[in-house]
């Protein structure tokens, strides 16, 4: 009798399938061509999800709300009052480590450093648009963690999906970001060439990414960030410019931010 096909494999599994080592594949995430997952341990942390409905739900209080998104990897139900009083999280399944986190883990394991990493957020793993459930404009995009997570390479898992990504030449995380989100795109579009990433990218947000920076940049540095987004950034090394240097982070200039706004 065949056994069903597996929804997710070890690193050393999948170097297996796929005839490449456990560099190899760290090689691919460090590329954003590969994308790992971790299973959620039963700890006491505490999860703050960010997700399209904090954007659409202008600050305003409304009755509890039950949101979810469901995935062929991941179940999540949030329960909460327009995301401003703390509610009610429950993830089960899987959870992906970010671009920048499979960065860090390739560095450490080439410089002999550590095969553990420290992370403080993650995403849903991504797949394509159609298999995806969830509430009406409820779109997960972070969930943050209350204390860092140690994860080893022994933790680790990749997706049957990522695997056939890997297997038809990869596609990059960070354009299927661009193009609408990590877990929006379409699964039966063509593979990207890896050699010609960048040709006729318009780089102007989209109306629902500008709402987004609006409100994180109110919640964050206060009305000023939005009125004077210009001279909020450029005087006076302003505290969001301190963040994002402190983080190793690129910000955009005074003059770019200022023309989302106004859009």
């Amino acid at each position: 009798m065949a056994l069903p096909e597996r929804l997710f494999y070890t690193l050393d599994q999948a170097g297996k399938i796929l005839n490449c080592t456990i560099e190899d594949l760290l090689y691919f995430g460090y590329a954003k061509v590969c994308q790992f997952c971790f299973i959620l341990p039963n700890t006491d942390i505490d999860l703050c999800v960010v997700s399209t409905t904090k954007i659409l739900s202008n600050l305003t209080f409304e009755k509890y709300t039950r949101y979810k998104y469901i995935t062929p990897y991941t179940y999540l139900e949030e329960n909460t009052r327009d995301h401003i009083e703390a509610g009610e999280i429950h993830i089960d399944g899987l959870l992906a480590i970010s671009p920048r986190d499979s960065e860090i883990l390739y560095k450490n394991f080439i410089n002999k450093k550590s095969n553990d990493i420290e992370i403080s957020a993650a995403l849903i793993p991504r797949v394509a648009s159609d298999v995806i459930n969830s509430t009406k404009d409820y779109d997960v995009m972070d969930i943050y963690f209350s204390e860092d997570l140690s994860l080893n390479l022994t933790q680790l898992f990749i997706t049957n999906y990522e695997m056939e990504l890997l297997k038809n030449g990869g596609r990059n995380i960070e354009l299927d970001a661009y193009f609408g989100g990590l877990n929006k795109f379409n699964g039966k579009a063509n593979y990207l060439n890896l050699n010609n990433l960048t040709s006729g990218i318009d780089n102007t947000p989209t109306n629902l990414q500008i709402e987004f920076i609006r409100n994180l940049l109110f919640l964050k540095y206060g009305e000023d960030a939005i009125e004077n987004p210009r001279n909020f950034i450029e005087k006076n090394k302003s505290p969001l410019v301190r963040d994002f240097e402190l983080n190793g982070l690129k910000y955009p200039s005074g003059k770019s931010l200022e023309k989302w706004l106004k859009k």
